[in-house]
């Protein structure tokens, strides 16, 4: 009977784990398995704003904070229009000033007080000459005290047009047709100055974001390095977050439809296959990756928590196996 029971028992034993490796083969059989490398999860792009030399203030891999100036465009040519513009636009405006005082000096005034003057002497001349033209026909005065105030009116006619000439060609000097046209001169030379500094102060580099500054290569060439020549619109480098990582994988269209956003991941890096690192998909692509491919794949992206690399001494670019549970 005892030995029944035994017999019973290791059975039973049996059984369960029987059942229990079917249950994990059927698990595992339910893991989708996919390789990747680990990536920065990038924030912002830093593109160069025109040609020219790069100075950093900033080194590559060091945390920067929002609004921090990562450096700036040594652009030669942009910073002389910027000096000659300076320097026209202060040449004339200098010129409007000495054209307001020369309406306001003396001269002027002086031939103003003149042409008053004039014009008061005709009128007293000629009004005089009016009434002996009066006296004479009644006989009260000569012919020569006559002729006299003729002369006098007709002279001082002359001297008020002379006067008047005098004023127009001294203001002519100051004309405001002449003010206005500066003034418009002004207004362009202003437009250009401000045009120009805008883009000079746009060759200063700054990141609107807190994060790590990583560079960007080329053909194996850190593009974010002091005094090296750099295009505009060129992508010299990237703020990434400081506190995860991304991972993309590419998964086909008979594996993406068993994927969710928010879905666990475990990731075991090669170079550490000892290390255990947690993650989850962040998003998943709606297109294919490569139109062209026979099979589209469709890109996911998988992030993870950094300070679960802390004990390890990990490189951007490692490659990573991502297990998940779909």
């Amino acid at each position: 009977m005892a030995c029944l029971d035994s017999m019973q028992k290791i059975l039973g034993f049996l059984i369960a784990t029987v059942l229990g490796l079917l249950f994990s083969a059927d698990a595992l059989t339910q893991a989708l398995v996919f390789s990747g490398r680990v990536s920065p999860v990038p924030l912002a792009v830093i593109y160069a704003p025109a040609d020219g030399e790069l100075k950093i203030n900033a080194d590559g891999g060091s945390q920067v904070s929002e609004g921090q100036i990562l450096g700036q465009i040594n652009a030669p040519v942009l910073e002389e229009k910027v000096i000659q513009s300076r320097q026209e636009l202060s040449l004339l405006e200098v010129e409007i000033e000495k054209l307001r005082d020369w309406q306001d000096s003396y001269e002027v005034k002086s031939a103003e007080h003149s042409f008053e003057n004039a014009k008061l002497t005709k009128l007293s001349a000629c009004h005089r000459f009016q009434g002996s033209q009066t006296l004479y026909e009644h006989g009260l005065i000569s012919m020569d005290e006559f002729d006299s105030d003729e002369r006098q009116c007709r002279l001082a006619e002359r001297a008020q047009e002379l006067s008047e000439a005098h004023l127009l060609a001294t203001q002519k000097r100051g004309s405001d047709a002449q003010l206005l046209e500066l003034e418009g001169r002004k207004e362009q030379l202003t437009q250009r100055f401000q045009t120009y500094q805008s883009l000079a102060e746009s060759l200063i580099i700054y990141t609107d974001v807190p994060g790590k500054l990583i560079s960007k290569t080329d053909s194996g060439t850190t593009l974010w390095q002091h005094n090296i020549p750099v295009s505009a619109g060129k992508a010299l480098a990237i703020i990434a977050d400081a506190n995860h990582l991304q991972i993309n994988i590419k998964a086909d269209e008979f594996d993406v439809v068993s994927l969710k956003a928010g879905m666990s991941a475990d990731i075991q890096l090669t170079a550490f296959p000892s290390v255990s690192i947690k993650g989850h998909i962040a998003t998943i692509d709606d297109m294919p990756y490569d139109e062209s491919d026979k099979i589209p794949t469709y890109l996911v992206t998988v992030i993870l928590e950094l300070d679960q690399l802390s004990t390890i001494d990990w490189r951007y670019g490692f490659s990573v196996t991502v297990a998940i549970e779909a």
